[in-house]
């Protein structure tokens, strides 16, 4: 028992080492998840905890259709703090992808999906921090492709390792980062639907060379003109040439895929929200980028 009414059954995935659960929620009589939060903090560290906890209540109180809709947050009688989720049905991008890559159209539809729910989070002074195949679950529908962003509020408050394949130049270089972080990690999970790789891999980041291959040069079917223009700009290393927000990035991909302009946006965007990422926990250790001739130094802005 979780609390009085929420009853553990069975781990997600039926994975041993998994922190999310499908539970029964005894007062409403239907099936809901539950995630343990952080079991990788130091266990001393209240403050960390009480923070993290915080910002799962801050991602509950926001109103989207992508977001996974929140119950319950707290701790148990013994310290353990966990989350109470609507329960998904479908499976995450990353389980969709080890299929092949997808048709044009429906990375379209995920990625203005993905979009939208970031629009939310930013306008709320939020930065995810993970957007990753992981994070984006696609829940069955008879209407199409719905997507549900997870983890917001979880991610930003830790450093990801240089591992990571979808880090922005900042973090990679731990510089501050802004809402622009975001829209690059997006930029490279739209590449990697439509291109089916990676666009820059860890021997390039290593180097500092964070040029990708224009998707034109692939060879891939149905590619629009102005695909190469859009992921140059989606993953340009300096944050101020980037989309200056998830709409506009948005708006550009949809009218890249369909040839028109895109609807001019009436609001203008907001000032990026600047946060210094703080490492918690023990992070796998990482090699320090190359100082040799090859190595090229990005200037990206505190």
């Amino acid at each position: 028992m979780v609390t009085e009414q929420v009853r553990l059954a069975r781990q997600l995935g039926g994975k041993p080492d998994s922190r999310a659960w499908v539970a029964d929620q005894l007062d409403w009589k239907k099936q809901v998840a539950v995630k343990v939060l952080a079991t990788d903090l130091p266990p001393d560290d209240l403050e960390a905890l009480v923070d993290l906890v915080e910002k799962v209540g801050a991602v509950a109180e926001l109103e989207s259709p992508h977001l996974v809709q929140t119950f319950d947050h707290a701790f148990t009688d013994d310290g353990v703090a966990y989350r109470v989720m609507e329960l998904l049905q479908g499976e995450s991008l990353a389980e969709r992808l080890k299929k092949g890559k997808m048709p044009l159209r429906d990375a379209g539809e995920v990625s203005t999906q993905v979009a939208a729910a970031l629009r939310v989070a930013h306008k709320a002074g939020m930065v995810h921090g993970r957007i990753e195949p992981e994070n984006i679950f696609l829940c069955k529908s008879s209407e199409g492709i719905k997507v549900k962003l997870l983890n917001l509020g979880i991610g930003a408050i830790r450093k990801p390792p240089r591992t990571w394949p979808y880090i922005s130049p900042e973090q990679y270089l731990d510089r501050t980062v802004d809402r622009r972080t975001d829209l690059w990690s997006l930029g490279e999970v739209a590449y990697e639907m439509i291109v089916g790789r990676h666009p820059i891999d860890a021997e390039k980041r290593r180097k500092l060379k964070w040029e990708h291959e224009p998707p034109s040069e692939l060879w891939i079917s149905d590619l629009p003109d102005k695909a190469d223009a859009w992921f140059k700009r989606a993953l340009d290393p300096k944050p101020e040439k980037r989309f200056d927000s998830a709409e506009k990035m948005a708006a550009e991909f949809a009218a890249m895929l369909t040839g028109k302009k895109p609807a001019a946006s009436s609001k203008a965007a907001a000032r990026p929200v600047v946060h210094k990422v703080v490492a918690v926990g023990t992070p796998a250790p990482e090699p320090e980028p190359t100082e040799d001739d090859d190595s090229v130094s990005i200037d990206v802005d505190e």
